[in-house]
């Protein structure tokens, strides 16, 4: 899903509510994998779980500053 389906861009979480409402799941239910401080407020304005993994675009000091729940190394983290 993206801003064209909710009518509104992150930080609004309106395209994660979305979600939610399409896969029929709550936010305690939910995790938030994303890899920038914007990712990180919109899952808190969601009121779901947030992880971030650096992806070149922004490094993990910065993410780590955006307060998620866990900073990852990598994607394969997830598997684990």
């Amino acid at each position: 899903l993206g801003p064209e389906d909710a009518g509104k861009t992150k930080p609004d979480p309106r395209m994660i509510h979305l979600a939610l409402e399409r896969l029929g799941v709550g936010p305690d239910e939910t995790l938030y994998v994303g890899d920038m401080p914007l990712d990180v407020q919109t899952a808190r304005n969601a009121g779901v779980a947030v992880w971030v993994v650096p992806t070149g675009a922004c490094d993990a000091d910065l993410l780590r500053a955006s307060r998620p729940d866990r900073v990852l190394g990598s994607l394969w983290e997830l598997v684990e």
